[in-house]
């Protein structure tokens, strides 16, 4: 898929409405970067393409997309605006009806759908009816009390109807256009499925059939039996349902057997150190590991660790105890320096172990924390003159990571 960082969902739209063959199918998604001012191999200015396999540019991908649904991007109107009294995103109820607007509803929902497949989020708070009615079906008909749940002012201005006096209440029904003896309670069912559903009708059944194309209806009310759970799924939790959490409770934590075997002390303090953060900085080194800092379904995603740095001498290990660690997103892989060894070297042996665990845990707190609040963005760095495009069981030539470009190699790393 070609895409433009600038306008990542327009630019892959385009490309869908080339590829018919991809249109109701789940696919691997391998976006193939370009930017109008860079220059590709071949010399050709305006057509240089970031190309190659891994699961960090494909992460990058979904995140940019979720960044311009949610912002107007120029003269182009948005897709999704927020609702101030829904505190999510919500269709733009401005936005005309148009074959073109309809395509890209059902592209939206078909990148929905293709979050599960390729196991990333589109990190947007979408408000909560749009999963409900993805559940539901033709089944959706919201009520009094869930609308009161989802868009309280809403719910509080159509609940004023039942304190019109008869008069106005009919005057009201006359300016509207419906028929003056039409009850109250007629009336408030009508207004509920208008803001929830009817009003937005189109945008919904669009958004629903892309969505539907890649996962039909039976098998998605099978196992996502309730909307909150499509929606982590598909976007991850929100802020407030992220709080308090422990990432070794929403991750599985595979450590290398080095770690695992002669360097447990390091672990523990490691989780120490994490475990003692608040949420904010926990979900800053879920970003740094994954790539996102919306959780996924507890125990579907896999942190590693691993031990990958060598030191030979004293001055080695001095340089280690200054070394940061660093992740590959594509892997969800942290590397970290064996701290414990090299203080032990540099220090001797004759440092009581609950000092030394003390100062490793200073150190990891102090090299860890700049690391995440200090990363760079992603960014590949293998250019290519030729295109790209949806490839399904087939993967790129070259092997890139989304991370910060040093040494030749991709990681996601501080930058000084």
């Amino acid at each position: 898929m070609r895409v433009r960082r600038t306008q990542a969902f327009d630019t892959s739209f385009e490309d869908f409405l080339l590829h018919s063959e991809v249109r109701e199918s789940r696919c691997k998604v391998f976006p193939v970067f370009f930017d109008d001012n860079c220059s590709g191999g071949g010399g050709l200015e305006g057509q240089g393409f970031e190309k190659g396999e891994g699961h960090g540019p494909r992460k990058e991908f979904f995140d940019l997309v979720a960044r311009e649904l949610a912002t107007k991007n120029g003269t182009m109107p948005s897709l999704f605006t927020y609702s101030r009294s829904m505190g999510k995103f919500w269709f733009n109820l401005g936005l005309m009806k148009t074959e073109e607007h309809m395509e890209k509803y059902y592209f939206a929902g078909w990148l929905l759908a293709q979050c599960i497949f390729n196991r990333t989020k589109m990190c947007i708070d979408f408000a909560d009816p749009i999963f409900l009615r993805l559940v539901d079906g033709e089944d959706f008909c919201p009520t009094m009390d869930y609308l009161e749940e989802v868009d309280p002012e809403a719910a509080k201005s159509i609940r004023n109807i039942e304190k019109l006096p008869q008069g106005d209440y009919e005057s009201m029904l006359g300016l509207e256009g419906k028929n003056v003896r039409m009850s109250r309670k007629d009336f408030i069912h009508e207004s509920i499925q208008t803001v929830l559903l009817n009003g937005v009708r189109w945008q919904f059944d669009a958004l629903c059939n892309g969505f539907h194309s890649v996962i039909d209806a039976d098998p998605l009310r099978e196992y996502f039996n309730n909307p909150k759970r499509l929606r982590w799924a598909v976007c991850g939790p929100s802020g407030t349902e992220q709080a308090g959490f422990s990432v070794r409770e929403v991750f599985l934590v595979n450590n290398d057997e080095e770690l695992e075997d002669q360097w447990s002390q390091l672990s523990e303090a490691l989780w120490d150190v994490v475990d003692d953060w608040p949420t904010e900085q926990k979900l800053q080194f879920v970003k740094f590991v994954t790539g996102s800092d919306r959780l996924p379904l507890p125990r579907t995603e896999m942190i590693k660790v691993e031990l990958p740095f060598f030191a030979f001498s004293d001055r080695d290990h001095a340089n280690l105890l200054r070394t940061l660690p660093q992740a590959h997103t594509c892997e969800n892989l942290l590397e970290i320096p064996n701290y414990w060894e090299s203080l032990l070297q540099v220090r001797g042996s004759a440092l009581q172990e609950e000092s030394l665990r003390q100062e490793v845990r200073e150190i990891l707190a102090k090299n860890l924390a700049f690391a995440i609040a200090n990363c760079d963005s992603y960014g590949l760095d293998t250019l290519t003159p030729e295109g790209g495009g949806f490839q399904r069981g087939l993967k790129p030539p070259q092997s890139h990571r989304n991370v910060l470009k040093v040494w030749g190699r991709h990681r996601r790393e501080s930058r000084f």
